[in-house]
């Protein structure tokens, strides 16, 4: 890593800090996402900061989640206005040369953070479409976008978590540092969401398959494997092998985490009702 982009003790620290603050929320996706793009608006200096859910399949880019956005006290800018020009801009296939340009880094290098300096000259960014209409919209120039797969989404599944910060018009370029610590911090907050952070649509019971979920609503009523085993007819080991279905559904690593994640982030308020087998 060359010197200028690496990154100070302090930012580390400063990183960790905020994805352990974030997971404290983690619960909430709303909230986490806004506590996530407020960190990262006092790290690298930055007037406004969009974080959502995308996913890119078959060379399309579409989202998952609409964005949650937040900017630093001070900056004026027109909440509705941005999410206009969100879904009537960006969005459209080739109407963003950034998010094209951009993409078509990402799929050399997953994660890639990437400033409009590393896609554009100075003088094509500021002729181009995308500030025209983006940063006349937001009242913003330099910008940073870092798009990571979200790691327990699988492997291939195009499933990304998206950052993009911008800085006011007039303001100074990014840094490799600053440009860093965003690639690190989506790094960091991918390999959790799906676990202690919450996705925008969480798993359901609906998606087991019948068997699954009879041996999940067992769980839930505090039932060991042994008991699970004699109420469905089947054996332990197979109770075992739902168990693990179950806990990578859900994306956690035991009974009580199942249970404790069940509770807190309300997926149901009761188990699964098609029991059968019952003794």
């Amino acid at each position: 890593m060359p010197k200028s982009s690496m990154l100070r003790a302090a930012d580390v620290r400063a990183i960790v800090k905020l994805v352990n603050e974030c997971r404290d929320l983690g619960d909430d996706w709303w909230a986490w996402h806004r506590h996530c793009i407020g960190g990262l608006l006092e790290l690298t200096d930055s007037e406004l900061g969009l974080a959502g859910e995308g996913a890119v399949r078959n060379e399309e880019i579409g989202m998952i989640s609409p964005p949650a956005m937040l900017g630093r006290p001070g900056f004026e800018a027109d909440p509705s206005r941005i999410l206009e020009v969100i879904h009537e801009y960006t969005l459209v296939p080739g109407a963003s040369r950034f998010v094209s340009n951009y993409f078509a880094r990402w799929r050399e290098e997953d994660g890639v953070a990437l400033t409009n300096r590393d896609l554009f000259g100075d003088r094509e960014w500021h002729a181009s479409v995308d500030m025209q209409t983006v940063g006349q919209a937001y009242g913003t120039d330099a910008t940073i976008l870092c798009c990571r797969e979200i790691a327990r989404a699988g492997a291939g599944s195009g499933e990304l978590e998206d950052i993009t910060l911008f800085r006011e018009m007039g303001r100074r370029a990014y840094t490799e540092r600053e440009t860093t610590i965003v690639h690190e911090t989506c790094a960091a907050i991918t390999s959790l969401m799906g676990g202690p952070l919450a996705r925008f649509r969480e798993p359901s019971p609906a998606d087991l398959p019948p068997r699954a979920r009879q041996v999940l609503a067992c769980f839930l009523e505090g039932d060991s494997d042994k008991q699970v085993a004699r109420r469905l007819g089947i054996s332990a080991h197979t109770v075992n092998q739902y168990a693990k279905r179950i806990f990578a559904h859900f994306g956690v690593q035991s009974r009580t985490e199942l249970l404790a994640r069940w509770i807190r982030r309300g997926w149901t308020h009761r188990p699964p009702d098609d029991l059968r087998g019952r003794e």
